[in-house]
């Protein structure tokens, strides 16, 4: 459970700026929206893999670093990009729902073996 508590708290400490990726600007390309896709996705990819290595309970490292990664692939695959940028956004207004995120997401927590059940 300390893995998930500090998941959710790394979680929320994305920091993008995701508003400006849905601004109403005409003068973004659709190539420059792609890029800044990718960008907030790897954002959020740094973040689960960085709490994911500094609480699960995985002893070798190796096995730890591989588990992390799958879970925070797994974590990006599930949601798409609005689910994201709404997912932040509600967090930024309600921090106290990080909690929900690894629930939501234990199922994938335990098919890569970052946690037991």
């Amino acid at each position: 459970m300390k893995f998930l508590h500090s998941l959710a708290l790394s979680s929320a400490l994305v920091v993008c700026s995701a508003g400006a990726l849905h601004a109403q600007d005409s003068q973004v390309t659709p190539a420059q929206a792609a890029q800044a896709e990718k960008a907030y996705r790897q954002q959020w990819f740094d973040n689960t893999v960085k709490g994911c290595n500094a609480t699960a309970a995985v002893k070798n490292v190796n096995a730890k670093s591989q588990a992390c990664q799958c879970y925070a692939n797994a974590f990006l695959a599930r949601y798409t990009f609005g689910e994201l940028v709404a997912t932040e956004q509600m967090l930024k207004k309600v921090p106290q729902a990080s909690g929900l995120i690894p629930v939501l997401l234990s199922p994938e927590a335990a098919k890569c073996k970052v946690i037991t059940r």
